[in-house]
């Protein structure tokens, strides 16, 4: 198995169900994708570059988006994230790789 499939195996076994939502156009609908996330809350030291009390960080697999909506998709700046029924505003997403290969998504949310 490879670094990456076990990456998105632990997130599945340890995670929650979180929803990615990117707007379509300027209209009311959204891109969804319902896929397992891992979610963090920034400790003290990690407050900072912007990053402020209550944001979080949501990990999740690039694989886990295979067969969805978000397939071939990165989050970004204006997507949002649901979790546990309440949306948090993307501020940002680092792709983390190993080797060649994106292993895992960290999405910093707010809200």
């Amino acid at each position: 198995m490879s670094l990456a499939a076990t990456v998105a195996a632990q997130i599945a076994k340890r995670g929650q169900s979180v929803t990615l939502k990117r707007r379509v156009g300027t209209t009311t609908n959204f891109t969804t994708a319902i896929v397992p996330g891992k979610v963090h809350h920034y400790r003290p030291d990690e407050l900072v570059g912007g990053i402020i009390q209550g944001d979080r960080r949501v990990t999740i697999a690039p694989s886990s988006l295979a067969g969805t909506d978000w397939e071939g998709l990165v989050p970004r700046k204006g997507d949002f994230v649901e979790i546990d029924g309440a949306q948090a505003a993307v501020q940002g997403c680092e792709p983390r790789s190993v080797g060649n290969e994106v292993a895992r998504y960290e999405i910093w949310v707010r809200g």
